[in-house]
């Protein structure tokens, strides 16, 4: 990379962590202005992601699917695309995009697994140990992708598999309020009511802001005569009697 377009990458950097995310595009586009299919192989998926920051979603969509046209299939670039799809309210393909890439990622693990098996049958054990420490140290699924992918799903009522991507999620935070919250919903479309209102209790003495969006959240209709359910909700609103 030439000098020129050294000053531009760094001056993208900076300005992508001060949040200034379009002064920050502009940068990029200074760097990479040959054709498309001649630019950096990661220019597609950094502009998708830039634009995604500042709410441009159609354009980053198209950004992400010039990524996967012209490199080869990456989980990063199929999972952030998944988030934009959600986010335009297309849950249907969300879901699709979101098995999509963690298919890869599942592959991506088992290609490296077989591969340090078969070495340690042929009695390579030194090339076998640094496969397992591949497979071993494959990045994991962020949190974010079980989350919203048991949002997807819920919202086209596929309540069991939201349910157990939201259980995905909480195997890596077990005290993250949001996905607490928004598994009870899951538990209370699934009828099982106790088990939704333990969440909802749990969620809120987390985060007590929760108790606030119970107000207006039409998801819980169903349990506005609920005693338990008012007494989480109003915990705060209740006097204390002298």
């Amino acid at each position: 990379m030439s000098k020129p377009d050294d000053f531009w990458l760094k001056k993208a950097e900076s300005l992508k962590k001060e949040r200034k995310f379009e002064e920050s595009l502009k940068a990029y586009d200074k760097v990479y202005s040959k054709k498309e299919e001649k630019k950096s192989p990661d220019y597609w998926h950094c502009r998708g992601i830039g634009l995604t920051e500042i709410g441009k979603y159609e354009e980053a969509l198209e950004c992400f699917d010039k990524d996967l046209e012209f490199n080869k299939k990456s989980f990063e670039t199929l999972y952030q695309k998944a988030v934009v799809l959600y986010t335009l309210n297309k849950p249907r393909e969300a879901v699709e995009c979101f098995n999509k890439a963690w298919e890869l990622k599942h592959a991506e693990f088992l290609k490296l697994n077989d591969q340090a098996h078969t070495l340690k049958n042929h009695k390579k054990f030194e090339r076998a140990v640094i496969y397992f420490d591949d497979a071993k140290n494959v990045k994991p699924i962020p949190i974010q992708f079980w989350h919203i992918q048991g949002l997807a799903l819920y919202d086209i009522k596929r309540f069991e598999e939201s349910n157990r991507c939201f259980d995905e999620a909480l195997k890596l935070d077990e005290n993250e309020p949001e996905v607490i919250y928004d598994k009870s919903k899951s538990q209370l479309m699934l009828n099982n009511i106790e088990e939704c209102l333990t969440l909802l209790e749990k969620a809120c003495k987390i985060d007590v802001n929760k108790r606030k969006r119970l107000l207006v959240d039409n998801n819980f209709e169903k349990l506005r005569n609920d005693e338990r359910f008012r007494l989480i909700r109003d915990h705060d609103r209740i006097p204390v009697s002298e």
